[in-house]
């Protein structure tokens, strides 16, 4: 049975989304600054997190939905997440979907 991603949003939670330099190509120069942080060092780039729970800064609520707002640009590691696998079905546990 496939998962409709669009009810859940548990895989934009609390997770570190590291962009590679393919990552940061596809999105615009406004978007890497405003998307994005840096680690302690000013090197890696990752995906901010705009909540206490950890709510990648893409994610975005529509009443019931949750939508990614690049989704045609996301970075590779959001690209290689399945739905339904196994990791998919623990974050749904973890959050009592």
């Amino acid at each position: 049975m496939r998962l409709d991603c669009t009810t859940c949003g548990a895989c934009c939670v609390g997770l570190q989304v590291t962009l590679s330099p393919a990552d940061e190509a596809r999105l615009s120069a406004d978007e890497v600054l405003s998307l994005t942080e840096v680690d302690a060092e000013g090197r890696v780039r990752s995906m901010k997190q705009v909540t206490p729970e950890g709510d990648c800064i893409a994610l975005r609520r529509q009443g019931e939905r949750f939508v990614c707002a690049i989704y045609e640009r996301r970075p590779d590691a959001c690209r290689e997440f399945e739905e339904s696998s196994r990791r998919c079905l623990q974050l749904r546990e973890v959050r009592g979907l």
